[in-house]
């Protein structure tokens, strides 16, 4: 998750440097300098690990945590109707939209499915 807004006075550009230096504990006051409160008490929530390793870069849209093409798709077509749903105004049913799916996926004969 993105903070909310990036207050004008914040220095802080990657997460290492929120911890106690040569620690895994964060430093409340620089974080609560960096951020706001919203933001801040979010940060603070989180426990870091114990081990003092390397981070990687992981995609979260993959279960595996590696980027594929299809994933970056996806998201890039939900985004898109996304966008047209706020052109049009029309609120977003993600509800009708499963009954749809579970409909189209059920095991029954084809005529009577379009039926």
């Amino acid at each position: 998750m993105k903070p909310f807004v990036k207050p004008v006075n914040a220095t802080v550009q990657y997460v290492d440097e929120l911890f106690v230096h040569g620690t895994r504990t964060w430093d409340e006051e620089l974080i609560r300098q960096s951020f706001t409160a919203i933001d801040a008490e979010e940060i603070l929530k989180i426990r870091p690990g114990l081990r003092m390793e390397e981070d990687i870069l992981a995609w979260n849209l993959e279960k595996t945590g590696m980027y594929t093409v299809r994933s970056a798709y996806r998201l890039l077509k939900a985004e898109q109707s996304q966008e047209e749903m706020c052109k049009e105004n029309e609120p977003g049913s993600s509800l009708g939209a499963w009954v749809w799916k579970k409909l189209w996926n059920l095991k029954i004969p084809p005529k009577i499915r379009i039926f």
